[in-house]
């Protein structure tokens, strides 16, 4: 289970909340643009979202994709 977060204009990433950890962010990038990926800040920001949102995060990907 992934979501897509996005930068417009500079990248998308693919979190996959499911491994991510109280010290690791588990992404990869879709696509970049004009800068070289989430900075280090905007890491730390998206894992607090998914650590504090994984259960929120896990009943909303199996609503919607695995119907």
């Amino acid at each position: 289970p992934h979501f897509h977060a996005r930068k417009p204009g500079a990248w998308e990433t693919r979190v996959f909340f499911r491994s991510c950890t109280a010290r690791q962010l588990d992404f990869d990038i879709k696509f970049l643009l004009r800068e070289p990926g989430p900075t280090n800040k905007e890491r730390k920001a998206l894992l607090a979202l998914v650590l504090a949102h994984r259960s929120e995060l896990y009943a909303e990907w199996e609503a919607k994709v695995c119907r």
